[in-house]
């Protein structure tokens, strides 16, 4: 469903030109953000929280400022309106197209919009700049995984968990994908034991309970049936339906596995990883 939302105007500041208002169609309407291969567009979250309007103030406040222009592309990507993100990012870049950490976030819209090989450019431009980036190494992982390449996919999950200090909890997001990669990739071994490390006495706190529930899962500590299905939000419904969706596909139950993509993809969380992983098997034909 279309969100309406509206913005202020806002007067151009300093030497980043217009800080604009948020893109809108002739009807008052936001304008799709993505639109997904079954002809459904997505369009971004209203700014209920402010958090766009208080990012935004103190941009105007810091026009010389890049952590708070970054700070504002970030406001916008938090409520999903990723084409006034990347218009930031840009503004950003314009000024300094060898900032590592701009280049990571604009490469992160890039790929929630499915712009696969422009988020590719910025993130590996990003960690070519910047080696000690940890996110774009996970950003960079998935695009490997989409395009099939597992063990290339693994080797980026790997640096990324490796910036984590190897840290079970704190990597657990990091950990998952680089057991679907393994497996995928044909490293049956190197995957399990990956796994092994992830044991139910660990103290998992937040989204990353979302990843220590598929983890269990994949080691058979827990099953389906009792993996959380209650009271879920749409981003929480979308993750664990792709973990269970891409063990079931490694396994050989196809039919079970799109069922479980299906899934994923029937919630609004169009811009979560899990959500276009899903997308991608289904539009694949698995």
């Amino acid at each position: 469903m279309t969100v309406r939302y509206r913005c202020a105007a806002v007067v151009a500041c300093g030497v980043w030109a217009s800080l604009a208002p948020a893109i809108q169609g002739r009807d008052g309407q936001a304008v799709p953000q993505y639109t997904a291969p079954s002809g459904r567009s997505y369009a971004a979250l209203p700014d209920t929280a402010g958090v766009v309007a208080k990012a935004r103030a103190r941009a105007e406040a810091e026009p010389d400022s890049v952590e708070a222009q970054l700070a504002l592309g970030d406001a916008w990507a938090a409520i999903w309106n990723h084409l006034e993100a990347l218009a930031v990012y840009d503004r950003i870049l314009a000024r300094d197209p060898r900032h590592a950490l701009a280049l990571q976030q604009r490469g992160h819209r890039q790929l929630s919009i499915r712009r696969f090989a422009r988020a590719r450019s910025d993130l590996e431009r990003a960690v070519a700049l910047d080696p000690s980036l940890t996110d774009a190494y996970y950003y960079l992982g998935l695009l490997e995984y989409l395009d099939g390449r597992y063990l290339r996919a693994a080797e980026h999950y790997a640096r990324n968990l490796a910036r984590k200090g190897d840290d079970v909890v704190k990597g657990l997001a990091a950990i998952d994908w680089l057991y679907l990669a393994y497996r995928r990739g044909g490293e049956h071994e190197k995957a399990r034991a990956l796994a092994a490390r992830v044991t139910p006495d660990l103290q998992v706190e937040g989204n990353s309970r979302l990843y220590f529930n598929r983890l269990l899962f994949y080691q058979g500590r827990i099953a389906e049936s009792a993996l959380p299905s209650q009271g879920l939000s749409d981003i929480e419904v979308t993750t664990l339906a792709y973990g269970v969706g891409a063990f079931r596909l490694i396994e050989g139950d196809t039919a079970a596995a799109r069922r479980h993509f299906e899934r994923a993809v029937s919630t609004g969380a169009w811009p979560a990883l899990a959500f276009i992983a899903a997308e991608h098997e289904l539009s694949s034909g698995r």
